[in-house]
């Protein structure tokens, strides 16, 4: 398809618009396919759900502002610092055992 202006009539634009609106999808049809893709593994990430107070909520976002980054990224961040921390702690023996 030419962008050059007048390089298509008006009822070659109005195919092409026609044609290109039968094969968009809805946004339900690209939710699903998005929630498929998470659900086989395509995606590198797995949800976590689960309820706090809120509190902590409130707090836990008011962190996130601070220090400029999402509440994902935020969660992300803490988790892997305390592995790493409780990890360097451990033993060999405990690393097995518990890791």
């Amino acid at each position: 398809m030419s962008i050059e202006k007048g390089a298509q009539t008006d009822a070659e634009l109005q195919a092409e618009y026609r044609r290109l609106r039968r094969e968009a999808k809805t946004n339900a049809e690209r939710q699903a396919e998005y929630r498929r893709r998470r659900r086989e593994g395509e995606v590198d990430e797995k949800q976590l759900s689960t309820w706090i107070s809120e509190e902590a909520k409130h707090n836990f976002a008011r962190i996130a502002v601070y220090y400029g980054i999402t509440e994902k990224e935020l969660l992300e961040k803490l988790i892997v610092e305390e592995h790493a921390r409780i990890f360097a702690r451990l033993s060999a023996r405990g690393k097995n055992e518990h890791f």
